[in-house]
């Protein structure tokens, strides 16, 4: 195993007040590095300004202060405010410089917060919370207990009749403020949930240091530089967060995304069930609003099968999360579609939308829509295994000696996914020749396996030297995403084909295999401690590739080459099976 490199622990915050990080003046890069820096120090990082009473800010003058406070509905009173106010929640406030911060991690101790404040004053919320209880819906979400098979005949007939009637679409009945207003009735359902209130109880069963993993002993918080299985002891937990996570993706709330998303990977590496909030707060990636869902978790049922948040409760029980979750699983669609189709033009089921709106959806969209329940329909490891076979088939045709290798959940473990990713390469540099996808892509078309063509790229082979790194992080390897049906009257499946020149083999094979932090911190992790650049194309340090993690060498199997770049890169070998972070 490849040394792990040892993080040094910070400074300790955890004596300060709740605290709001305000985004004046940072990008939201920069933003997200200030709060894992502050969750590191175990400061009680809020995400709600209102439960803030320090707030920490890149400002320097008092007047700044108070507009950044009025920005989040928060008014700063006079003397004589103070006391005219009344049936009002009013309470004290600082505000700090940001410089506060950047000197107490140089110095690795907290500097005095008097010498930077900016503003000390007593503040009330500018109006009344947002009310949380559900909207009623104009219309009710089709039943759950209609079979897959008649919603899926349903479907096809009203498209059908639809597309040949053209109708015009639907006027918004909403306008963009509406939208706004439904986007934060989902927040407050999970931005409520209170901060770990610590008793007694907190500490029981916490485990000795010795007993922790490494990763728990050093804040290590790269997901990419520790084990995480596909089944975990914490996994009932984990669920509830993977709901409220889901409603920050509907929510648009990026910095909620990622705090869960680090989170959840953390939990998920834990090997321990927890038997306390302080020791889901001793996690790195876990601060107090982890523990205290954790806590309510906990205390809500005896059974753990019964145990449930109660932000995660009135989610559930909200037909606007429900009915936006639904359209945002229709393929093609995403977080922002799905808001507009509920909040301005009033939709409240797929049928609605192609009722009235068939005609301005995408090609793709009316893809998605069309084959829903069958996109939704999980694909067995046999059959995925099978369509597997037939491309690596259909590919020797046209290269012999191609390579081909499953990627993707499928590959970390699951017997299930919704759809089938499939990486192929050449051990030998230059045998994918230019138009090798397009010749692919026409072979198995002719053989009537796919039915749709939802995107095809192919950058790297045509356009982009693959020797030169890419500007984007995106991945810009050819790849093409399809609708696949074996035979007649089967399933269609969604399948994506991704090609790899030779030099790009195992980056692309790590890039396409692990789950989504796994990724997003492995190329954190080659930024901030190495300086370099990760993608699926390649290693980069500047314009050069750096040694030992390009090309396949004479023997290797997929494996050896992944192995290879991942002990280079430094986070050292694991199989796929404990990556699945999530």
């Amino acid at each position: 195993m490849f040394p792990l490199r040892t993080i040094t622990p910070s400074l300790d915050l955890s004596h300060l007040p709740h605290t709001y990080l305000l985004p004046t003046h940072l990008t939201p890069e920069k933003l997200l590095e200030f709060q894992d820096k502050l969750r590191t120090c175990k400061c009680p990082l809020t995400d709600t300004a209102s439960d803030a009473s320090l707030f920490i800010a890149n400002v320097n003058t008092q007047k700044r202060s108070e507009l950044e406070l009025r920005k989040k509905e928060i008014i700063v009173l006079s003397n004589n405010e103070e006391s005219a106010i009344a049936n009002a929640t009013i309470w004290p406030i600082r505000v700090v410089k940001l410089e506060w911060l950047t000197k107490s991690l140089e110095a690795r101790q907290a500097e005095k917060l008097e010498e930077y404040t900016v503003l000390s004053a007593t503040v009330a919320l500018a109006r009344p919370r947002i009310h949380t209880a559900s909207p009623k819906p104009a219309t009710t979400v089709t039943s759950d207990s209609n079979s897959a098979t008649r919603k899926r005949k349903e479907i096809l007939e009203r498209v059908q009749t639809d597309a040949a009637e053209s109708p015009q679409p639907k006027r918004a009945r909403y306008g963009r403020t509406e939208k706004q207003k439904g986007i934060d009735l989902i927040l407050s359902m999970t931005k409520k949930a209170p901060l770990l209130r610590q008793s007694t109880s907190s500490f029981e069963g916490k485990r000795p240091s010795n007993e922790l993993p490494e990763w728990v002993r050093t804040k290590n918080t790269y997901s990419c530089c520790r084990s995480t299985p596909l089944q975990t002891p914490n996994d009932l937990f984990i669920s509830q967060l993977k709901t409220i996570k889901h409603s920050r993706i509907i929510s648009f709330d990026s910095v909620g995304i990622r705090a869960y998303s680090t989170a959840i990977a953390a939990i998920k590496a834990y090997p321990y069930p927890f038997n306390s909030s302080s020791e889901v707060q001793s996690l790195p990636g876990c601060d107090g609003k982890i523990a205290g869902l954790f806590e309510e978790w906990k205390s809500s049922d005896p059974d753990p099968e019964k145990r449930i948040i109660p932000a995660v409760k009135e989610l559930e029980q909200s037909q606007t999360f429900q009915v936006l979750r639904q359209f945002e699983s229709i393929w093609g669609v995403g977080a922002d579609t799905a808001t507009k189709f509920f909040f301005i033009y009033g939709f409240r089921n797929i049928g609605d939308i192609i009722s009235q709106h068939w005609s301005k959806l995408s090609r793709v969209q009316q893809i998605g829509v069309k084959y829903y329940d069958e996109f939704l329909t999980p694909i067995t490891g046999p059959e995925i295994e099978k369509i597997a076979a037939l491309i690596t088939k259909h590919a020797k045709k046209l290269i012999p000696d191609v390579q081909s290798i499953l990627v993707g959940g499928y590959r970390r473990g699951k017997n299930e996914c919704h759809d089938v990713d499939v990486l192929l390469s050449h051990p030998v540099d230059g045998a994918m020749y230019t138009d090798f996808l397009m010749d692919l892509l026409h072979s198995l078309e002719s053989s009537n396996l796919i039915t749709h063509t939802l995107s095809v790229s192919t950058p790297k082979l045509q356009h982009i030297d693959p020797h030169r790194p890419s500007k984007s992080n995106f991945d810009t390897l050819d790849k093409a995403l399809l609708v696949w049906q074996a035979k007649k009257g089967r399933l269609h499946r969604r399948v994506d084909i991704i090609i790899a020149p030779t030099i790009c083999a195992g980056t692309a094979l790590l890039g396409w295999t692990g789950g989504t932090t796994f990724e997003r911190d492995l190329r954190l992790y080659c930024e901030k401690e190495h300086r370099w650049k990760f993608s699926s194309q390649g290693v980069w340090k500047g314009n050069e590739r750096v040694p030992g993690t390009e090309g396949w060498k004479e023997g290797e199997s997929w494996e050896d080459v992944e192995r290879r770049v991942m002990e280079t890169v430094g986070i050292g070998w694991r199989p796929p099976s404990e990556r699945c972070t999530g």
